[in-house]
């Protein structure tokens, strides 16, 4: 416990105001257990009677009240309200900062609240079920589970796991090597942005979009080309005219029209991929909830000259508050994604 001593008169007089000024403030919350004088005493440096001599004086006044066997407890005492202090408004410290304060509605997804039709994406229904076996497993996971500074690529057994299931579910071929856990679509997104994109270079994006990746090129400073997608997705004859570094596509469920894109279209965007020299990035979002047809492989798993960064997550499969993701990277990338 910090406390401040003023320096002025005997020590328990001090420790008697620094207490109740705690109290007084909400610092110490009404009905919280004070330490044990002799704890505080070896925590603040002084003798035990003086705190001791500070803890009667408040119990006399008030502040605090004891119980048999349990120790010191704060009294449900009113806390003074403190003067609101006024906040400091600076300028924008960086041009990332600037982009970042000019994007408004940045939680869009949490305004939708007491409505009697909810059609807000990216909020699925929960199975109390998974959720029981969920906590189960977790409190039997905790306690194998090392306290040190995990992998910064992520727990090798997960990222294990993640590789088994895009082998056997979406046709990939990759290493555990080759992904990297984020904390979400969102993060992923901005991760490979940093990597890939300067302030100015162009990043395409499908027509209509997913709002949050706007956001991400727009405060990363990218110029945006937003090209249309029809039932086949994204029209790939007009990428010729532009030339960007980065392409954001939904191929497995386009976000928020739903079409699938088709296989000629797949391979006309790796083929364009290949020849610009640019990179994709594949956002599977909703790849596991396809019940009237067999899935088409994920666009990466038809990738041969390696231009794809293949994006997951297990927001829609378990639960958002997880903030569970993956990456799977290039070879050639890897080391960049990493490190940042």
């Amino acid at each position: 416990m910090y406390l401040g001593l003023d320096g002025e008169g005997p020590l328990y007089r001090q420790l008697t105001r620094a207490l109740k000024a705690a109290v007084l403030d909400g610092r110490l919350k009404a009905g919280a257990r004070l330490p044990a004088t002799r704890a505080l005493s070896q925590e603040l440096g002084l003798s035990r009677n003086t705190v001791r001599l500070a803890y009667d004086q408040l119990t006399a006044e008030g502040f605090f009240h004891g119980r048999s066997g349990a120790g010191s407890f704060v009294t449900l005492t009113p806390v003074v309200p403190t003067r609101n202090k006024p906040v400091a408004t600076v300028a924008p410290q960086s041009q990332f900062a600037r982009r970042a304060r000019a994007i408004k509605n940045f939680g869009v997804g949490r305004l939708h609240r007491g409505l009697r039709y909810n059609l807000q994406s990216g909020e699925p229904i929960h199975d109390p079920t998974a959720i029981t076996a969920w906590q189960r497993e977790l409190a039997r996971a905790a306690l194998h589970t090392s306290t040190n500074y995990p992998d910064t690529q992520g727990l090798p057994a997960l990222r294990e796991a993640i590789c088994d299931y895009l082998v056997r579910r979406r046709g990939m071929s990759c290493t555990p090597d080759d992904v990297v856990v984020v904390h979400g679509t969102q993060q992923a997104m901005a991760l490979a942005t940093q990597v890939l994109v300067d302030p100015g270079d162009c990043v395409v994006l499908e027509d209509p979009h997913y709002q949050s990746v706007r956001q991400v090129v727009d405060v990363y400073g990218a110029d945006v080309e937003a090209i249309a997608t029809d039932a086949d997705g994204l029209a790939c004859s007009e990428l010729e005219a532009v030339n960007p570094k980065l392409i954001f596509v939904t191929p497995s469920h386009q976000f928020p029209r739903g079409s699938l894109m088709s296989m000629a279209r797949r391979i006309e965007l790796l083929n364009y991929a290949d020849r610009r020299q640019c990179w994709i990035f594949e956002d599977d979002y909703d790849s596991e909830f396809r019940y009237d047809v067999h899935p088409l492989p994920a666009l990466s798993a038809l990738d041969a000259a390696d231009r794809v960064i293949y994006s997951g997550t297990f927001s829609k499969v378990l639960f958002p508050s997880l903030r569970l993701g993956y990456l799977v990277v290039p070879a050639a990338l890897r080391r960049d994604f990493v490190r940042a």
